[in-house]
């Protein structure tokens, strides 16, 4: 979310900086290509966070930036003292997901929250969790839901279509689950492919596609060999083309056992592959239960059983309905246009609450810090 915000602020009105706690990498090398400005601190080592918090110290000096708006728990603490020390206007933090780290780091977000103007968060149930924590107040919180850009879900041919699934050895009549995550175990792959065993003894037509990779890739194979699944489940690894991947399977599936807002269930509904998710984080606040896709309770391992089998028996006519309705649902409510819309918003109210006009928001640098670069 950091790279579409960074790329889409409007370029009269802010000059934006993105300042990374790690070396550039892919992230960095996008932005640049898009001529966003991109500082690291190549910080490699804990005791070099010291001399980097210097080094960042001097920049921002030199910077003079309006607004900081820092993504990710490091860079929200590191941004709320640079922000106190530099007396920069406006220092806006972000929670992304419902579970931050522990309770050492909640302990000191609530330390730091008087350092701070406004706490972004991805979704409702994340930024109620927090405020229940009493890491953030619900008067700072600002829910601005991630964004996906339309125009990368461009419909694939039936031909491209048919080429992807004979990669996958599966024929016209197999029915193709997908799931898109990182193989670790907030994602509770064990689920999905225990539930996955039980469907495809009832199903032979069932196939499954695992795209991602992970800490626990190897012991998941091991299991997909001792459950005698390796014809009818696929790793695929890290993949670039996501977007028809997705056009490709016929559903979606993610079992996760907490979340932020999963880009990936806006992914899979704005490419109109119907989505199975559980109810975690922000999930429900995306997928419609029996409407835009089906929801079941978090480590639901039934539940989840139940819902692939609903997605087999109600046909391509029942999967079409729950893919134009989801398709409708993302174009109206979560497109990246309207995500900049409301951070820009917000940017406009802090900066007039720190009383600047409007005349002279084009004189405003929005800088933005991100640990993960």
């Amino acid at each position: 979310m950091l790279y579409h915000t960074a790329k889409h602020l409007d370029a009269e009105k802010y000059r934006t900086v993105v300042i990374s706690l790690l070396p550039g990498g892919k992230v960095a090398d996008m932005l640049h290509h898009d001529q966003v400005e991109v500082y690291s601190l190549t910080v490699k080592h804990k005791w070099q966070l010291p001399f980097r918090f210097i080094k960042l110290l001097m920049y921002l000096r030199k910077l003079q930036p309006d607004i900081i708006h820092s993504y990710m728990f490091h860079a929200d603490i590191i941004g709320r003292f640079i922000g106190k020390l530099l007396n920069i206007p406006v220092v806006i933090s972000s929670i992304r997901n419902e579970h931050i780290g522990g309770r050492h780091r909640e302990w000191l977000l609530r330390l730091t929250d008087r350092l701070t103007d406004c706490v972004t968060v991805v979704c409702k149930k994340a930024g109620q969790v927090q405020a229940d924590r009493g890491t953030i107040r619900e008067e700072k919180m600002k829910v601005i839901y991630n964004g996906i850009d339309l125009s990368r879900f461009t419909p694939i041919s039936m031909s491209r279509r048919e080429d992807i699934r004979s990669q996958w050895g599966v024929g016209r009549t197999d029915l193709v689950f997908i799931c898109v995550g990182r193989l670790d175990p907030q994602k509770n792959h064990r689920m999905l492919l225990s539930a996955f065993h039980k469907l495809a003894m009832l199903h032979e037509q069932a196939k499954l596609v695992l795209v991602g990779d992970g800490q626990l890739r190897g012991e998941l194979e091991r299991e997909v060999r001792e459950l005698e699944l390796e014809k009818q489940v696929e790793f695929m690894g890290v993949c670039t083309n996501v977007q028809e991947l997705l056009q490709a399977a016929d559903v979606f599936v993610l079992a996760s056992k907490w979340e932020g807002l999963p880009n990936v269930v806006l992914e899979a509904m704005a490419a109109g592959t119907p989505a199975i998710a559980t109810s975690v984080g922000g999930t429900p606040e995306v997928v419609i239960d029996q409407e835009t896709g089906l929801l079941v309770e978090s480590e639901d391992e039934y539940g989840l059983l139940q819902a692939m089998k609903v997605m087999i028996e109600i046909g391509d006519a029942g999967r079409q309905m729950f893919s134009e309705h989801a398709k409708e649902r993302v174009h109206e409510h979560f497109t990246i246009a309207q995500t900049i819309a409301n951070t820009e918003s917000l940017y406009e109210e802090l900066l007039l609450k720190k009383q600047k006009g409007k005349k002279q928001l084009k004189q405003h640098a929005a800088v933005l810090q991100d640990e993960r670069g």
